[in-house]
């Protein structure tokens, strides 16, 4: 007689594919374990510009909210409906201008001034946000002035940040308000 071969019985597939099945989601599940611990826990975007003034004639125009908010103006979405208030003392650090559109009302708070340092806190809708530092160094003639937006990220941010591209998107607006600024500053 001939050898005869039997066919694995069903529930030893079905078992065989329930086992390679967690083991394959397991496998998914430390391939974007890993993945999520290689993202940055931080982000910092910059742009840099020369100005063709003095570090304290920059310096007037970024603690001034009211001419400040012409700037910040240009790191954002264009809405014509939107709404700037600058704080009633309108300039130095505590000073801030809140801006009110349809997405909410955003606050720009004036944290910290030095000869070569000016910072803001964002706070969007009560929430705190992103740091915005302008940098000041001195040239002859004029001053490069380096515009840096940092933060942490955490959770759903820091896993979709090699998905959203932020640098692409806020990169042009940072240069948009290089320029606001130049030509606030010039206009002095």
């Amino acid at each position: 007689m001939g050898a005869q071969t039997t066919l694995p019985s069903m529930e030893r597939w079905v078992g065989l594919v329930l086992v390679g099945s967690v083991a394959l989601a397991l496998l998914a599940a430390g391939a974007l374990a890993i993945l999520f611990a290689l993202q940055p826990t931080s982000f910092r975007i910059a742009r840099s510009r020369t100005i063709a003034a003095p570090p304290s004639a920059i310096r007037a125009v970024l603690s001034d909210m009211r001419t400040f908010s012409g700037v910040a103006a240009a790191l954002g979405a264009p809405d014509s409906t939107r709404i700037y208030t600058p704080s009633p003392g309108r300039t130095g650090p505590g000073a801030w201008f809140e801006s009110h559109g349809r997405d909410g009302t955003s606050r720009l708070s004036l944290v910290s001034e030095t000869d070569a340092l000016v910072e803001f806190r964002t706070r969007n809708d009560g929430v705190d946000g992103a740091l915005l530092r302008f940098e000041l160094r001195p040239l002859v003639p004029g001053t490069e002035v380096t515009i840096v937006l940092m933060n942490e990220m955490h959770g759903l941010a820091r896993a979709l940040w090699p998905f959203v591209g932020l640098e692409g998107r806020v990169g042009p607006d940072m240069e948009d308000a290089l320029l606001h600024l130049e030509s606030a500053v010039l206009a002095r």
